[in-house]
């Protein structure tokens, strides 16, 4: 695995530049997930869609055998005046598509 870090503070410039080779380094086990609602942000820039709801979520987790990341987009289309769902999607595993 490798890990590049930033050179600057304030984020990572160019990522796709050169790494420096370090060495060997030793980082705890960890695990991040991140989940937010992309319905505001499609909307601020302009975009209309009939969908109540789009949730991106990411996951991220490193151990002593290597990295596993994932990234799934969930949506829902609500009936406007009872609110009920009326469809629900998830793509699972895109390489099936």
């Amino acid at each position: 695995m490798q890990i590049c870090l930033p050179d600057n503070k304030d984020g990572y410039g160019d990522i796709n530049g050169e790494c420096a080779d370090i060495g060997q380094v030793n980082i705890p086990r960890f695990k991040l997930c991140f989940d937010f609602d992309v319905s505001k942000d499609l909307e601020g820039v302009g975009l209309e869609m009939p969908l109540e709801k789009i949730v991106h979520t990411t996951c991220i987790e490193v151990d002593e055998v290597g990295m596993k990341a994932a990234a799934a987009t969930a949506v829902t289309m609500n009936e406007y005046i009872s609110g009920m769902v009326m469809f629900l999607g998830q793509v699972l595993d895109p390489s099936m598509h």
